[in-house]
């Protein structure tokens, strides 16, 4: 890549040309530098990174970068060098989230045996209940079904077995 000179527009503008330019707010001139440079920071990223897509991602967060921080960079013949550990440093970071990520990841396997579990669990305590309410006098029974199985309340317990409400009241709490 050529220097340009002032009036020969056809040939490229060098690195240090097209940063200066950059750090003026041009874009197409910071362009110019992802169309030079986008091949080799992919080849470096997909290098450590094997997801074709992440590798895109993390190539666009690296030019993100660049642009945002193109006025730090104090040797500006070494654009390319320092592009690349840019490219380096977000995909080790890709990789250290992914790692992090792994790790809070639980095998499908492991949440079905999971829930089986505590469904097992959940229909022996169901069972257990069941065998308690069976076990209790005739008319107790029936206040608890109706109050804790069909959710009715005190009064309308009390209305539908034509007793006080007091009587409900003091049977749930004789069973309990």
């Amino acid at each position: 890549i050529g220097a340009t000179s002032p009036g020969d527009s056809d040939m490229p503008a060098s690195n240090e040309q097209l940063i200066l330019e950059a750090l003026g707010d041009s874009h197409p001139a910071f362009e110019q530098l992802v169309k030079q440079y986008q091949h080799r920071v992919l080849r470096t990223i997909a290098s450590i990174i094997s997801d074709e897509q992440a590798a895109h991602d993390v190539a666009q967060e690296t030019f993100l970068s660049a642009w945002s921080n193109l006025a730090k960079l104090k040797e500006r013949q070494r654009f390319g060098g320092w592009l690349n550990q840019i490219a380096i440093n977000f995909s080790k970071r890709w990789l250290r989230d992914q790692q992090k990520h792994q790790k809070n990841i639980v095998p499908l396997e492991d949440v079905i045996s999971l829930v089986q579990e505590q469904r097992q669990e959940g229909d022996k305590l169901r069972q257990e209940v069941w065998d308690a309410i069976d076990e209790l006098a005739e008319t107790n029974k029936e206040i608890v079904i109706l109050h804790y199985i069909s959710g009715y309340s005190y009064k309308e317990i009390a209305e539908m077995l034509s007793v006080p409400v007091s009587t409900v009241r003091g049977r749930l709490q004789h069973v309990r």
